[in-house]
């Protein structure tokens, strides 16, 4: 189901990652309130459920990794999410906002993405979010999480696969990409695939 939460598929994935050294996710907002119409597209806020769910993925996240850093897209419902999973995860800091993370930021791409094959190089909105995804110290082992939208993931995911991730494929609540780096190559992982960037090429 689309709007199914998949957090426990994201923690399988999380545990199989590379133990040393920093990872980064970038997930979905959990669940959220129906989408209506232009109206609400912007303020649905999470449900009950959603917000409970954040928080006991921060929880489970807490016992594998320590979280290093939070950052959100400006719409309230990922804003929600990520302060969720920092009260699950007892992190102290607060979550940083961060307009790479928009749905604005990634809509080229996203409009682009049933095309996503015939990209000549990769769009300057990915680029600037994989640059904000990219771990700050290549020095400490943990965990840096980015909240935003299933269209922002789809676009990351859809261009390192070349396959849309739309329709059916569309992420679900809590779903996402990891990104970390070994030598000079960035790899993703998304659904069980891993993809490999070299850095120095393309950032």
């Amino acid at each position: 189901m689309i709007g199914e939460i998949l957090m426990d598929a994201t923690l399988e994935d999380l545990a199989a990652l590379p133990a040393s050294g920093p990872v980064s996710l970038i997930l979905r907002h959990s669940e959220r309130e129906n989408i209506t119409g232009d109206g609400n597209v912007f303020t649905a806020g999470l449900t009950i459920e959603g917000i409970a769910a954040a928080r006991f993925f921060g929880s489970e996240v807490a016992r594998q990794r320590r979280l290093m850093r939070l950052v959100s897209s400006p719409v309230s419902r990922c804003v929600d999410t990520a302060v969720a999973i920092a009260k699950g995860a007892g992190y102290p800091e607060k979550v940083r906002v961060d307009d790479r993370l928009s749905h604005l930021n990634l809509l080229p791409v996203w409009n682009a993405l049933p095309h996503c094959c015939e990209f000549d190089s990769m769009p300057a909105g990915l680029v600037s979010l994989i640059e904000l995804l990219l771990p700050q110290s290549d020095e400490e082992d943990g965990l840096e999480i980015f909240v935003t939208h299933d269209t922002v993931v789809a676009s990351l995911a859809g261009y390192l696969t070349g396959e849309p991730v739309q329709g059916d494929a569309t992420p679900r609540f809590l779903e996402g990409v990891f990104v970390w780096k070994v030598g000079g190559d960035v790899y993703f992982q998304w659904r069980g695939m891993t993809v490999a960037i070299d850095a120095d090429h393309r950032f």
